[in-house]
Formats: C-alpha cells, sequence, structure tokens
C-alpha cells in the first residue's frame, strides 16, 4: 500500500540527488495506477521528480516534464517497455516515451509520443 495511491509512495518519485523534491501531479499517479492494474505486477519508477540540477546532470531535456512533477520513468515487472507504450499509446492523453529499458509516462496537457 501507498501513501499517496494504492500502489504509490511518495518517495518513490523523490529527485534521486536527495534534494527533496518529492511532489508528483495526480493525474500521473492515476494513469499509473492503471497501468498497474492492467498488467497486474509491480511498479518501478526510475525517475520521478527531478531539480534542474540532476536533471542537466542525468542528460534531461530543459522543459522536461520531470521538472514540474509531471512524468515518471517506469519499469513493469515482467512486461516489457514497448508493450507498456503500446497499451497507453491508443489512449494516454500526455507524453509518452518509448525505451529499451523504460517508458516515461508524463501527464503534460496535450498529446506528444517519441522513441527514445
Amino acid at each position: 500500500m501507498g501513501d499517496i495511491s494504492d500502489h504509490f509512495s511518495r518517495s518513490e518519485f523523490r529527485c534521486r540527488c536527495g534534494c527533496g523534491k518529492d511532489t508528483i501531479d495526480a493525474g500521473l499517479i492515476a494513469t499509473l495506477e492503471r497501468v498497474r492494474d492492467h498488467f497486474d505486477v509491480p511498479i518501478h519508477v526510475t525517475s520521478g521528480n527531478r531539480c534542474e540540477t540532476y536533471n542537466t546532470h542525468v542528460g534531461g531535456a530543459p522543459n522536461s516534464q520531470h521538472l514540474v512533477s509531471r512524468a515518471a520513468d517506469i519499469q513493469v515487472s515482467g512486461v516489457s517497455p514497448a508493450a507498456v507504450y503500446a497499451y497507453l499509446a491508443p489512449f494516454h492523453e500526455g507524453g509518452l516515451g518509448g525505451y529499451p529499458t523504460f517508458t516515461h509516462v508524463d501527464s503534460r496537457d496535450g498529446v506528444a509520443r517519441w522513441d527514445g
């Protein structure tokens, strides 16, 4: 049980630099819960919030949704990133990026799609 939803805790979204930034958008959490319910397996958040310093350190885009608490890079246990992308693509109204080892999901206004 999580502290911000059925399956997620605020600490999972904390900036990896240790700055303490851990706010996360409710719409993003709802999307991640939908993914969790669909595949019925745990989701690992590899990157959630990022401060500007950490975003630069990892080579993030200058306008990254991670900077505004609206993005998560995820790995779904036992499910390929391509399968996660394929599940979300038809209906997700935010950003969706496919990468070899993870799926980027964000709750931006407007649809955006890309492959890493």
